[in-house]
């Protein structure tokens, strides 16, 4: 969250170019908490000056019951203009003469600094917990007060030191917060997750990554599922174009696309229900280890409304052709087609690892089958 900012007028000493004062000067810089010490109004010793300054609330002491009335957009405009080299030399505006006049005449006739606001009655804060904290705050201030080590001639010294070790404190703790799980908001998903890949077999009871693991690493997408179907053996008995096409329902994303009509495509319809079955199998599972998702919405990601046309394209059908057989816009099936091929190399490096010859020829040869005519063509359009 951006921190709130207040833009002041800050006198300062003529000559003073460094913004803030003593703000980036001295040991206070060194420290990460301003000491609290009972000092008198800054007041210039020569001819005084001024700079615009964003304040942030631990700079801010204090609200004061004195009022100065002041045109604040004439002043910071005035200011940003004689920042611009152009008007450098110009003197302030008659706006920001005025006002700093009048903090410099506030100075002078309270040297002791002025009264302030009290906070729970003049701004009328009912809230219990709000009061009690400005409460203790006050009683702390009356508290530090009558410390003697106040009176240290080398105190902004020595508080510097003290605030830089605590500040060392202060970070160690919160680097072992941050190697430790409770600083993980997402740890109970972790476990949830944990333990869905332990049902599934990916890892074993003592967090071993198992060889069904290793396969789902090599997937980039849906790995759960394809995993899946490749230790089952559902894509290797298959045709190429067959596993490109129930592959598909993994890349595919227009929910508003037609079903396809796979009456004459028994295999590819049966397919289709393995699929969904498996999915529903995972979606329960997860569902059962408390993962923030049904099983049906789980099953529902996977679209099967390009089957049939990855099907024709990979048996040579024009682009032309299967276009007709789906209301799906061209480029989604582009599209579909192009990011197909990169889970048709994932399921090949897959069949690497365990060791299953058989399918991962069928799935270059899936590969190649799809890669062909105006889908592969280099464009700035489709690449």
């Amino acid at each position: 969250m951006k921190k709130k900012v207040v833009t002041s007028l800050v006198i300062c000493e003529e000559n003073s170019n460094a913004s803030g004062g003593d703000k980036q000067n001295g040991p206070s810089n060194e420290s990460h908490v301003q000491p609290i010490k009972k000092e008198a109004l800054f007041h210039p010793e020569g001819p005084c000056g001024h700079v615009i300054e964003d304040l942030e609330a631990e700079d801010i002491l204090g609200i004061t019951h004195t009022k100065v009335t002041i045109k604040p957009d004439a002043i910071i405009d005035n200011y940003k203009k004689r920042k611009l080299p152009r008007f450098s030399q110009d003197p302030p505006g008659q706006s920001t003469v005025l006002a700093t006049q009048e903090l410099l005449r506030l100075t002078e006739a309270n040297p002791e600094g002025l009264e302030t606001v009290d906070a729970v009655k003049d701004f009328h804060i009912d809230d219990m917990e709000l009061v009690e904290q400005y409460k203790e705050m006050q009683n702390l201030d009356v508290t530090i007060g009558q410390f003697d080590c106040l009176g240290c001639s080398q105190f902004d010294d020595h508080f510097a030191t003290f605030s830089k070790k605590m500040k060392m404190f202060e970070d160690q703790e919160h680097f072992n917060f941050l190697s430790c799980d409770d600083s993980l908001q997402l740890i109970p998903e972790y476990h949830q997750r944990i333990q869905v890949l332990q049902e599934l077999g990916h890892i074993s009871n003592e967090k071993i990554l198992e060889l069904k693991g290793r396969v789902a690493c090599e997937m980039n997408i849906h790995e759960l599922l394809i995993t899946e179907l490749i230790f089952r053996n559902i894509l290797s008995p298959l045709e190429p174009g067959e596993i490109a096409a129930l592959l598909s329902c993994t890349v595919f994303q227009d929910w508003k696309g037609s079903k396809p009509d796979l009456k004459e495509l028994e295999t590819l319809k049966q397919g289709v229900e393995k699929i969904k079955a498996i999915a529903q199998e995972i979606g329960e599972i997860q569902y059962n280890c408390q993962v923030d998702i049904s099983p049906s919405e789980f099953v529902e990601q996977f679209g099967f409304g390009l089957t049939k046309v990855v099907y024709h394209w990979a048996k040579g059908m024009p682009f032309s052709e299967i276009t007709k057989l789906t209301n799906v816009s061209e480029g989604i099936i582009l599209k579909t087609i192009q990011r197909l091929d990169e889970i048709l190399k994932d399921v090949r490096n897959a069949s690497r690892i365990i060791g299953d010859p058989i399918l991962k020829k069928k799935t270059e040869e899936a590969s190649q089958l799809i890669k062909r005519d105006i889908i592969f063509a280099a464009s700035l359009y489709t690449q």
